[in-house]
């Protein structure tokens, strides 16, 4: 744990995502010899946290180890990128893609070409779902968001994908019913990127006023988020 040569193994353990290691990496940033190692703990601490919520406190926290990060360890390269690369989109994330932020434009075009954008959809309750056909139980998951349209038939509520398919990949699963929503076709991943996915899928879900109200994998949690959104709209 002392080691100057632990430091991609902190962003490792980060990115794999089991808090039980949260424990590990508080223990490598508070007693390490060397700051350079423990300012990049620190950055693998706030990478960890944000799976945690956008509680305020939680913000607090992830916003220290942010500042200590780069302060300590900004020019450290790992994976072809810098700690202060990170720190910054760990900044956009909390500015841009938290609890209660206005979600960012998305415009684009479909698999058709047809010019397509977020706003169009504003005063509706809006689920963005980033997926491919490549991801691990793609077929699954087509299946619940087929099941989640069925669901909010007729209700204020919009399912719309961000697929990274190649865009005639993405007209035959419409083709052949798969995919029964319009998606963003995003096959080099710019959309994405813009909205800092990790992972396929992610589902961020917005109020009628675009505001996110829930980031997460698709199921359960997503339809009773977007059910409780839509009592608000009825209640208005």
């Amino acid at each position: 744990l002392k080691s100057k040569k632990i430091s991609p193994l902190c962003l490792a353990i980060a990115e794999i995502g089991d808090f039980q290691s949260l424990k590990l990496l508080e223990k490598i940033e508070a007693e390490n010899p060397d700051p350079q190692v423990q300012g990049v703990a620190a950055m693998a601490i706030a990478v960890q946290l944000r799976g945690l919520g956008d509680e305020v406190n939680n913000m607090k926290r992830r916003l220290t180890l942010i500042r200590k990060a780069i302060v300590a360890s900004a020019e450290v390269m790992i994976n072809g990128q810098t700690i202060a690369q990170m720190a910054e989109d760990e900044l956009y994330i909390i500015k841009n893609l938290s609890k209660g932020r206005n979600a960012p434009e998305l415009i684009g075009s479909d698999a058709s070409g047809k010019a397509c954008k977020l706003s169009d959809y504003k005063g509706k309750v809006t689920a963005i779902v980033f997926w491919n056909s490549q991801m691990q139980d793609a077929e699954y998951f087509l299946q619940l968001q087929r099941d989640l349209q069925k669901k909010m038939k007729d209700k204020p509520f919009e399912l719309i994908g961000v697929n990274s398919d190649r865009p005639s990949q993405l007209r035959e699963l419409q083709g052949n019913g798969a995919v029964t929503w319009r998606n963003f076709a995003d096959p080099y991943r710019d959309l994405m990127h813009q909205y800092r996915v990790p992972q396929l899928p992610l589902v961020y879900l917005l109020d009628a006023q675009q505001r996110i109200q829930y980031i997460g994998m698709p199921g359960s949690f997503v339809e009773l988020t977007a059910t409780a959104l839509l009592g608000e709209i009825k209640s208005q």
